[in-house]
């Protein structure tokens, strides 16, 4: 398993600072990158955390499918 640490750093050091999304939270942003690299798995064990539209919309593969095991948000 990659370190978490490494595997945010590396994504972050990789993206364009006007490509890093500012719709989400740092934290939405964070999950993201670690389900995204496969670092955690959903659903997480007593751990809910609000997806947004603007989550699922950046990140449909790690999120479309896992929403009802989260706390959705509609705007």
């Amino acid at each position: 398993m990659p370190d978490v640490i490494t595997c945010i750093k590396q994504k972050i050091n990789s993206t364009p600072s006007k490509q890093i999304p500012l719709s989400i939270s740092l934290l939405q942003y964070f999950i993201a990158i670690l389900v995204e690299n496969q670092v955690i798995e959903f659903p997480l064990p007593k751990y809910y955390f609000h997806v947004t539209d603007e989550l699922i919309t950046l990140y449909p593969k790690c999120f479309e499918k896992n929403a009802n095991s989260t706390f959705q948000y509609h705007s």
